[in-house]
């Protein structure tokens, strides 16, 4: 069974969302025709998925509804579940002038058309889940550095180590593209050219992750620093790690660059890398500078983000992964300071013989574990059948203990383990349009495929039904707008299909499933984990791959046994009756006589 990978991010989506699938109405249906109200923006070029129609299917009736671009700044999930920010077409100011000759001079106007870009970098998870699915390879260790690529504490940090064809393979997944120079810069300095994200202020720890911020140099959890983010609310284009882009490199190109879309040089040896990282000085933090790398190396400060095109937004949409992990559920490493894992407890051990109401005999110990000890990870058993251990009351160390493994006159075998721990997160939680469910332990895609709008999903002629968001959030794909003053979720690349279901397509290594129209993970995959953690089929949790070990005590002996029984009629003098505690002798009332009977 291949090994699963994936997030948790703190306190935001780390697992796969994916579309639902809207309905269109029959041809000529009637509908009715309130006011749309659109975010401003410029108008849809087709190459970014203008609605078109037919002349046929237009009636004065039913006017076509042409939504105009998203404002700047909207935000859209999409299918890695990381978030993508609308970047509006328009002009800005790259680079930046200097007396002395740099490869980022002169300053110089640049138009782009709109497009999309992630709004963090491509963490750790969502870069786990296309090396699970065999789309991507996965990324490599620098020598002497952490491994945080299979470290559950980092799988919401960037991912680092991947080259350039790496970065590419796993936008081109996602339908994407790494972003231009120009895009990334756009996106970083908005259109005012600051030198950082967050505009003049000089750089501290409280905006960015750079050199001498963190005791322990890193990459850190994405959106840790939301008072840094650009003008277009777009996390860490400063600091964290630096930045694969398209382009290729040349020292001289602002001085040649075209004014429209610039793609780069078409030759040159290395790729242009941008922003900087958890090692870069204060001094080199201007969101302005440029450097490179040939494409084929990789560095444990660098990854990447992408760009989504006008293509990739106007493509029939995904249709939903039927079953992810909810986003707590999973293991918790216990720790326990006072007692390491990698040692047994020090125990002291003492059984002891009782009888019941019958006068039969059964056995019970009592377990001390040394001053200073931690009881809370202690665990006790016995080969030989069962054993229920009780902490005493009184003395938090001590375990009092029965059960059928302790016979008297016989051998036990009895373990006094350090174990760590594994529990299950309480309160898991689902993505948008995905439920709990409690057998499997899953979300469950659980949003049926609309064959009629019916509330709260909207009917717009040339969409179909569109639904409404559901806790803010929209299907990936799409954007929220206003109709008629309520809120739908509108198709970034405008209407996908006509009259008829959308095809819908899965990701690369997902299976698509008829009868569920959903996703599956194909047999040989499971719902992916954090590095470093395997799915578990039985127990339906992440579980590390390599667990630490109980260290055990076991301790050998001999459960005593009880004296022979007392038989107190044998005492014939009052004396002689009351020198055995088990014994009491009665007095008769008439005579001076007596007997000797058991308490």
């Amino acid at each position: 069974m291949k090994k699963s990978v994936h997030l948790f991010i703190r306190s935001l989506v780390i697992i796969l969302i994916v579309p639902l699938v809207a309905c269109t109405l029959k041809k000529g249906q009637p509908i009715a025709g309130p006011e749309i109200v659109v975010p401003t923006g410029n108008p849809v070029s087709p190459a970014e998925g203008s609605v078109t129609q037919t002349e046929e299917a237009i009636t004065p009736s039913q006017e076509p509804v042409v939504f105009e671009n998203p404002e700047a700044g909207t935000t859209m999930l999409w299918k890695d579940i990381n978030y993508v920010v609308y970047i509006p077409a328009g002009e800005f100011v790259m680079g930046k002038d200097e007396t002395e000759t740099s490869n980022h001079n002169p300053a110089h106007p640049i138009t782009l058309d709109g497009y999309w870009i992630q709004q963090t970098e491509v963490t750790n998870a969502m870069y786990a889940l296309c090396v699970s699915l065999d789309v991507c390879t996965p990324p490599t260790h620098e020598t002497g550095k952490p491994n945080w690529y299979t470290d559950p504490k980092y799988a919401n940090a960037p991912v680092v180590g991947v080259d350039w064809s790496q970065a590419g393979a796993y936008c081109e997944w996602i339908d994407a593209r790494l972003p231009t120079e120009a895009e990334w810069e756009k996106a970083a300095r908005g259109t005012e050219g600051p030198p950082y994200p967050w505009g003049e202020a000089e750089p501290t720890c409280n905006l960015l992750n750079f050199k001498d911020c963190l005791a322990t140099p890193a990459p850190e959890i994405i959106r840790t620093y939301p008072l840094g983010a650009s003008p277009y609310n777009l996390a860490d284009m400063a600091g964290n790690v630096f930045e694969w882009v398209f382009d290729r490199f040349a020292s001289d190109y602002y001085s040649t660059s075209p004014s429209g879309n610039p793609t780069g040089p078409s030759t040159g040896e290395e790729r242009v890398v941008r922003g900087s990282s958890y090692l870069t000085p204060a001094e080199d933090l201007g969101i302005f500078l440029r450097t490179s790398l040939k494409p084929e190396l990789e560095r444990s400060d660098l990854g990447f983000r992408c760009v989504l095109t006008g293509e990739a937004i106007a493509k029939p949409p995904t249709a939903p992964v039927c079953t992810l992990l909810p986003f707590n559920l999973i293991e918790k490493e216990s720790q326990w300071p006072n007692l390491p894992a990698d040692s047994a407890p020090a125990v002291n051990l003492q059984t002891y013989c009782k009888l019941d109401n019958q006068n039969d005999q059964y056995g019970t110990a009592t377990i001390t574990l040394e001053q200073g000890s931690d009881p809370g990870p202690i665990h006790i058993s016995s080969p030989q059948g069962s054993l229920t251990c009780n902490q005493d009351p009184n003395d938090p160390l001590k375990f009092n203990c029965s059960g059928s493994a302790l016979q008297p006159g016989k051998e036990v075998t009895i373990s006094v383990c350090n174990v760590p721990l594994v529990q299950q997160a309480i309160n898991p939680t689902c993505p948008v349009f995905y439920q709990f469910n409690p057998v499997t332990n899953l979300c469950q895609y659980g949003v049926p495929i609309p064959v009629m709008c019916a509330a709260p999903d909207v009917v717009i002629f040339g969409y179909g039904c569109l639904p409404a968001p559901q806790n803010g959030e929209c299907p990936i794909g799409s954007y929220s707008a206003l109709y008629d003053n309520k809120p739908v979720c509108v198709p970034a690349g405008g209407p996908k299909c006509q009259g008829q279901l959308c095809p819908a397509a899965c990701p690369a290594g997902l299976v698509f499933n008829e009868g569920n129209f959903c996703c599956d993970y194909p047999t040989d995959v499971k719902p992916t984990c954090p590095p470093g953690h395997t799915y578990d089929d039985v127990m339906k949790i992440c579980l590390p791959d390599n667990p630490i070990q109980a260290s055990c005590t076991n301790i050998i002996t001999t459960v005593q046994t009880c004296p022979p029984p007392v038989i107190c009629t044998s005492f014939s003098t009052e004396s002689g009756c009351k020198s055995n505690p088990l014994c009491k002798w009665n007095t008769y009332a008439a005579m001076a006589g007596g007997y000797c009977t058991n308490k």
